[in-house]
């Protein structure tokens, strides 16, 4: 959803994109910062809870940029854009987690489909 909102241009906004720039630049600045820290949050929360909090800020995003049609406020996509950087950071340190461990320790690089003699 994130990349079909993002595809249309200016996130199919009337603005010139202004909001939609402002937006995504809070939000990869904050996601640079809170995904070094994620996986540590993450083991603290809990896979279950993280993923729960990380789906919870695409539906704000989306929210913010539909509203911004009506209200122009810039002041909530913005906040939107820190809010997604948080929960996408988390969000997707919890899915690594969950991809790391499914398979045993010595064949986690298989579930990457990187094949080791070992995991044959």
């Amino acid at each position: 959803m994130f990349n079909a909102v993002n595809g249309i241009g200016a996130a199919g906004l009337d603005d010139d994109a202004h909001a939609s720039n402002a937006a995504n630049t809070t939000l990869y600045a904050t996601f640079a910062v809170v995904g070094f820290f994620a996986g540590t949050i993450t083991n603290v929360l809990g896979i279950r809870i993280a993923l729960s909090f990380g789906g919870l800020g695409y539906c704000i995003y989306v929210s913010a940029l539909l509203c911004f049609n009506k209200t122009q406020n810039l002041g909530y996509v913005v906040f939107s854009g820190f809010l997604l950087g948080c929960c996408a950071g988390i969000l997707w340190a919890s899915q690594g987690a969950i991809m790391m461990s499914y398979p045993v320790s010595f064949c986690s690089f298989h579930a990457l489909k990187i094949r080791l003699p070992d995991c044959l």
